[in-house]
Formats: C-alpha cells, structure tokens, sequence
C-alpha cells in the first residue's frame, strides 16, 4: 500500500469502569482489566482539522460509531498540551542555552 495522505486526529473513549468488591477476588487483578478493557469503550468524543476532507471525516464517522454532535474541529494542531514533553528528551544539541539574565553596566 501507499500512504496517499495523512490527517491527525483524537478519540477520546468512555473510561467508566464498574468494580464490584465484593464479587472480586482480586482487586488488584480486576482493576487491571478493567485498564486493559478501556480501549475498547465507547467513542465519546472525535476531534480533528479543520482541514481534513469530508469523505475523511465520513469515513472515521461511520468506523468509529460516532454520533456527529460528537465530532469537534479545531484549527491548528492537536494536543499541544503533550508537547512540552519533548522538552524531557535528553537532546542537549537540539535545545536553546538557558538564558541568564544579567543587570547591564552603568
């Protein structure tokens, strides 16, 4: 196959999960299920480009399930509050020199 085009976008999947204590041998086995199990939940929330193209959009509206109320646009790139861990990368040669303020001279 060839990668013709490429449009990003966010789905955000219900994470409610139901424990019953009692029933559950193993709570700590029964919350690890349930972790595994969340990828698998409903799609609540789509978002993406504006930019991509209808028959995009159609084509993620009818695989994913999603109501169309549920699908969100927005102008610019997605999930820049991810961004900054980048910045954790240990690439000392792609980063700016810390800026250290000194007072000028008289």
């Amino acid at each position: 196959m060839q990668v013709v085009e490429t449009h990003p976008f966010r789905v955000t999947r219900d994470a409610d999960t139901e424990i019953q204590e009692l029933e559950a041998a193993d709570l700590l086995e029964s919350m690890e299920e349930s972790v595994r199990q969340r990828r698998f939940g409903s799609v609540v929330r789509v978002t993406l480009n504006d930019d991509m193209p209808n028959h995009i959009r159609e084509i993620l509206i009818e695989n994913l399930e999603v109501d169309r109320n549920d699908v969100y646009t927005l102008s610019g790139a997605l999930g820049l509050s991810s961004l900054m861990q980048l910045y954790g990368v240990d690439r000392h040669d792609l980063k700016d020199p810390p800026f250290i303020p000194v007072m000028p001279p008289h």
